[in-house]
């Protein structure tokens, strides 16, 4: 999969929502399919896609008038005049925007400082904890120190919890071993950019990617 897709939580009991459950009972698994297809397209326009069943099934290899059915007649959309939405789609995009805004406005601040040297130092009140409640060990992981790469670190952690794809601890530590083999203002660069993009993984800056350089994956 592309590093610049994007993601949407999908519970794992979603198939046996009523809704859905309704569907599958009238359409079987090819409803269920083509509810999936649609929910992703909804996602990539923005929440909202146009009545054109005709331009959807082209688009989907399917029948117009099942997916007019699937659409309309199982309370799984919102109707408008010429459009639908999905009330989950909307929730998540709203969620995803947040977050966007929550990374720029970190950016924009450590930004304005110029460099590393003019980043704060982080109180040891609000020092980075571990998910069990342990102190990372701040002599081996000195970043942590800084206001701005605490900040966008949690904001990774609680973008990663959202997900429902927390790192474990030995994760968190590889994670920033890695991360402290770069100077700190492309590692907090690395680090927006996967809370921006809905990253799982870290990767490299691409002005400061050399040929040989792996991407951090924290798919534990």
């Amino acid at each position: 999969m592309a590093k610049n897709s994007y993601y949407f939580p999908h519970d794992y009991n979603a198939r046996g929502d009523e809704d859905l459950v309704k569907l599958r009972a009238n359409m079987d698994w090819q409803g269920v399919g083509l509810y999936w297809a649609i929910i992703e397209k909804l996602h990539e326009n923005g929440g909202v896609l146009s009545r054109d069943y005709n331009l959807l099934a082209y688009d989907l290899k399917a029948e117009p008038e099942l997916i007019k059915k699937m659409v309309e007649e199982f309370d799984l959309f919102i109707l408008n005049e010429k459009n639908f939405e999905n009330e989950r789609v909307n929730r998540n995009l709203k969620a995803q925007e947040q977050k966007s805004k929550k990374a720029q406005k970190s950016a924009n601040r450590r930004w304005k400082n110029g460099d590393a040297n003019a980043m704060r130092t982080h109180s040891e009140g609000n020092a980075i904890k571990e998910k069990k409640g342990e102190e990372i060990n701040k002599n081996k992981y000195k970043y942590i120190e800084s206001e701005d790469f605490s900040k966008l670190w949690d904001d990774y952690l609680d973008m990663r919890k959202q997900n429902k794809k927390y790192p474990t601890k030995q994760a968190q530590l590889i994670a920033l071993e890695k991360l402290h083999k770069w100077p700190i203002e492309t590692a907090c660069r690395m680090l927006e950019n996967s809370i921006l993009n809905n990253w799982t993984g870290i990767f490299p800056v691409r002005e400061d990617q050399k040929s040989n350089s792996k991407v951090i994956d924290l798919r534990e």
